[in-house]
């Protein structure tokens, strides 16, 4: 695979459409199977995993500390491999790239916000946004700045962009942390207990933030304990031991926000510039 063939994956707006009588999944497992070896034998992590996401979906994951849940997640962020099984993602095999493609793939295609936030403690909210788009070498300097500014600003903290994640509370460093997601706008959320360290006020707001994220077409996938949370999704995925157990839509899925913010605009020079090594 060239760095070509990855081009059309980096930007939402360019996905494949598939043919009307062809079968797409945007997010493809195929029999995955994890196995961590140890000095008492292996730890069988999945189990024969098989699932499909399409795109623009907002789906759930749940399932009790040790099921698997966050080993599932890093098959599909490209954080880990599996033992045997494809995982294609947009068509892209993901159990084919090497570690640098791999790299590549990752901080353009998707973006992950930890339950603890995981913002850098000496730098202020714009400049963790910005990282992001540093290591991607997403557009230009000046270009990463002011997308940064709008990102916060969306998330309603433009007025705070300057300060260090320390002075703001914990509802605001997981709003900067979902700017931090978006920076190099890709096309699939990864939320890992977004809402789990949160007050109720804080976590309803974030909640709609993803929702709203789901109307403009990102696909959303949150790992939960919480089966409120769950339910709010159009899609909840049990797993256990490794393997999933239930896989159904939910009855009323809740609808988004009505106002959608234009959370990610475009920056016309940024698209060649993630596609070559050594840029």
């Amino acid at each position: 695979m060239q760095w070509k063939d990855l081009k059309h994956f980096f930007h939402l707006n360019r996905k494949r459409k598939p043919a009307p009588d062809e079968h797409f999944a945007f997010i493809d497992l195929r029999g995955i199977n994890k196995v961590y070896e140890g000095p008492s034998g292996g730890f069988h992590a999945l189990k024969e995993i098989t699932l499909q996401i399409q795109s623009g979906e907002m789906v759930a994951i749940a399932g009790k500390s040790g099921s698997g849940k966050s080993t599932l997640l890093n098959m599909i962020t490209g954080i880990d491999r599996p033992t045997s099984g494809e995982i294609y993602i947009n068509e892209v095999p993901l159990h084919k790239l090497d570690e640098g493609r791999l790299t590549i793939w990752r901080g353009n295609a998707v973006g992950i916000i930890f339950q603890f936030f995981q913002l850098l403690p000496t730098m202020t909210l714009l400049e963790n946004v910005i990282l992001p788009m540093d290591f991607c070498h997403y557009g230009s300097r000046r270009s990463r700045r002011e997308r940064a500014m709008r990102l916060l600003s969306e998330v309603d903290l433009g007025a705070l962009r300057n300060r260090l994640p320390a002075h703001v509370s914990g509802g605001q460093q997981q709003r900067a942390a979902i700017a931090r997601a978006l920076a190099n706008d890709p096309p699939i959320i990864v939320a890992d207990e977004p809402t789990g360290n949160l007050d109720t006020a804080s976590a309803e707001a974030v909640f709609q933030l993803l929702q709203r994220l789901v109307a403009l077409g990102k696909t959303v996938i949150v790992v939960t304990h919480d089966p409120d949370l769950a339910q709010r999704c159009q899609r909840i995925i049990s797993i256990a031991d490794g393997r999933i157990t239930t896989d159904q839509p939910t009855q009323e899925p809740e609808a988004a926000p009505a106002v959608v913010p234009e959370v990610v605009p475009q920056v016309a020079d940024e698209e060649t510039a993630v596609l070559e090594p050594g840029t």
